[in-house]
């Protein structure tokens, strides 16, 4: 199981929102998942990407997938997910 502050949600905040959670969250766990699913995708990939290269942080792995989630028509969609796992 995974604790709740190792894994950081990717959404629709600011890219800097989520540079410092990152940030904050390595500093008390070597290894941390960045998660998001749908058209927040790309912006994990460009965070996790931009600290790797200024930080220095490594990208351990990455995991994609999809889940069928029910849209507001009440019709079954698939959506991409993925997951970035992140060490210092």
């Amino acid at each position: 199981m995974e604790d709740t502050d190792k894994v950081i949600f990717v959404a629709g905040k600011p890219f800097g929102v989520y540079n410092k959670a990152i940030l904050m969250a390595l500093e008390k766990h070597k290894k941390i998942t960045v998660k998001t699913r749908g058209k927040h995708i790309l912006s994990a990939v460009n965070i996790v990407t931009f600290l790797a290269r200024i930080e220095k942080l490594k990208i351990e792995e990455t995991k994609l997938g999809g889940s069928l989630l029910k849209g507001k028509d009440d019709k079954e969609r698939h959506i991409p997910e993925i997951e970035i796992i992140v060490t210092e």
